[in-house]
């Protein structure tokens, strides 16, 4: 359906409650956030048929105040939210793995983008201090799930993409964590947003 990429969203998807009743398949309630991710790709593992159409059937419309715009607003739930779902991909995978489906490739461009969004939220963070700003990344950064992605990301790739927002991405990618949020602090005062 998207070779290598994964796939979340339920509400862009019909399920078959048999399917769901026989591989024990439930939402997290762990999990602060990505509990669709890990419900949709393990589904859409077992499933045996999976049929596409092309068709908009709805519009899904996001509000303002929505559960995960007040997520992404206090940055330290948003990095253990995202080191719990780190986890919970990884015991997914490993579940996968004995189900003969190798699907640990496709969370790691996620997981360096993370390291970006971090960043620049911490950057956009009054309350913090330039140090805690630092910690605070690298808490998240040097988490060994999140080095074992960054260290499969080649240099010349991300210098090869040639865009400005390739940079922090470069910076992270040689752990200059406080250079890295100096130049996302510039970013947010210079008005640039990385999305």
């Amino acid at each position: 359906m998207r070779q290598g990429k994964e796939l979340n969203g339920p509400w862009r998807m019909m399920y078959s409650l048999k399917i769901i009743r026989k591989e024990n398949i439930f939402f997290r309630k762990d999990l602060r956030v990505g509990e669709d991710t890990i419900f949709t790709n393990k589904y859409l593992a077992v499933a045996d048929v999976i049929y596409m159409i092309d068709e908009s059937l709805y519009y899904l419309h996001n509000n303002d105040g929505s559960a995960i715009e007040t997520y992404n607003l206090d940055v330290n739930r948003m990095i253990s939210g995202k080191l719990q779902l780190i986890q919970a991909k990884n015991e997914l995978c490993d579940e996968l793995k004995q189900k003969g489906i190798d699907a640990y490739e496709l969370w790691g461009g996620e997981y360096i983008l993370s390291s970006v969004q971090i960043g620049y939220a911490l950057a956009k963070d009054k309350k913090l201090s330039f140090a805690g700003k630092c910690k605070a990344l690298k808490s998240y950064h040097l988490n060994s799930l999140v080095e074992n992605q960054w260290n499969r990301l080649k240099i010349k790739d991300i210098i090869e993409s040639k865009s400005i927002k390739a940079i922090p991405v470069f910076l992270l990618k040689i752990n200059w964590i406080a250079i890295t949020e100096l130049m996302l602090i510039l970013f947010c005062k210079m008005g640039f947003k990385i999305s």
